[in-house]
């Protein structure tokens, strides 16, 4: 099989090489916006932080979510059978209207409208397609993978709204397509997918330490989150302390039943436990915005903080451990990460700590608001490593020659 071939023949192979290219190319051009933009006039024909901010929740970070699921999905739903099926359709819409999508900066109307439709209908496929397979498949446990297909669906909600506000660019589309991405998508996706895999995860490689996922937990998370976005969708953020209290305590309980704070010496394990370690601090960001719009105030900057905790730590981080994970086990090689792997994490979790400490200093320390690119340019560091060590085997016959 030639190298091109391969890499269209198994999901993780598409969809990774994908997400690695787009980690870094777009962030290139946000990073270089960042340092020069005090400087030097940026013509652009769109609003930059739209295209960014849309463009990682819509665009980049499905690609890594979908490479994943199309893998495990079929497997948790007993419908390997039909995945062949599934996942070349979806890949095209996400990669060719994403790159329509960024390339309006420059290129303008009507392409960044066609590039947010691709990006929907990709999101919307990818979905269905996913609702096919659960609908497919027969003696399997239904519960967690039906909270993936919400969430997912939630993602189709932000998606669409999306489109709605590249085509009608007013603040309550704006605001439903940031709510439903940050809040609601994104948390319970990655939620739903741990609530399964960690502890499989984590006891296969160290041994049975008695964790368990417990099954109020999704429900509870699922409710804490739609207030959550809910007040986002509304501006009632004062929402926030009611719904951001009952996500601390449910995400700290199931914390202490996977034994969170149990020695993991295994890189790829503490990967995954850092990039949830990111929640707590976000929650209780939320009540400080709650408890500062009850005082009849609203800090900018605190609601910032908490939602690049969310796109910076918990998303990045946990898309970076997620493209390790996958394509050292898909690709035949141990799993196990080596030390440039996990100088990559760290910058990851150097450029989340940076971002969130900036945003929160920004009325406090002058100037802080120029090192604004530092975590772009960790970013850059970290994915760049991690695309220049392993991307070639998305390419490559699996090192175990099954």
């Amino acid at each position: 099989m030639n190298p091109i071939k391969r890499v269209f023949s198994e999901p993780h192979r598409m969809y990774f090489s994908a997400a690695l290219l787009f980690l870094l190319v777009p962030m290139v051009w946000w990073g270089a916006f960042l340092f020069q933009r005090f400087e030097v006039p940026v013509v652009v024909k769109v609003n930059p932080v739209a295209i960014h901010g849309f463009g990682l929740l819509y665009g980049v970070f499905p690609l890594v979510s979908f490479g994943f699921l199309f893998t495990a999905f079929p497997k948790w739903t007993q419908s390997t059978h039909e995945v062949r099926k599934c996942f070349h359709g979806p890949w095209w819409a996400m990669v060719g209207g994403f790159a329509l999508y960024f390339g309006q900066l420059w290129i303008g109307e009507p392409w960044g409208s066609i590039g947010a439709f691709c990006m929907f209908i990709g999101l919307l496929w990818g979905w269905a397609h996913l609702l096919r397979l659960f609908i497919a498949g027969e003696g399997f446990e239904r519960r967690q993978p039906a909270y993936v297909l919400g969430a997912l669906f939630g993602g189709v909600l932000g998606s669409f709204s999306m489109l709605a506000f590249q085509l009608v660019p007013i603040d309550p589309l704006y605001n439903a397509a940031l709510a439903f991405g940050v809040y609601l998508f994104w948390p319970l996706l990655l939620l739903s997918i741990l609530f399964r895999m960690l502890p499989f995860f984590t006891e296969n490689k160290i041994g049975p330490i008695g964790m368990k996922s417990l099954s109020q937990t999704l429900p509870l998370l699922t409710v804490g989150l739609i207030l959550k976005t809910g007040g986002a969708l509304t501006d009632t953020k004062e929402l926030w302390v009611l719904s951001d209290s009952l996500l601390l305590g449910v995400t700290l309980w199931q914390f202490y039943q996977w034994k969170f704070f149990y020695p993991k010496k295994e890189a790829l394990l503490w990967y995954l436990y850092g990039a949830l370690a990111w929640l707590p601090l976000v929650f209780v960001l939320g009540i400080a915005v709650g408890l500062d719009r009850l005082a009849g105030d609203f800090n900018t900057h605190l609601d910032l903080a908490g939602l690049h905790g969310l796109t910076v730590g918990l998303l990045a981080c946990g898309a970076y451990a997620m493209l390790l994970r996958v394509t050292l086990g898909h690709s035949g090689m141990a799993l196990k990460a080596d030390g440039l792997s996990t100088f990559g994490y760290l910058l990851v979790q150097l450029a989340a700590l940076m971002r969130v400490g900036i945003e929160l200093g920004l009325n406090h320390v002058d100037g802080i608001v120029r090192m604004m690119w530092v975590p772009s340019a960790l970013w850059l560091i970290a994915f760049g490593l991690l695309g220049l060590r392993y991307a070639v085997w998305y390419f490559r016959p699996r090192a175990d020659a099954n």
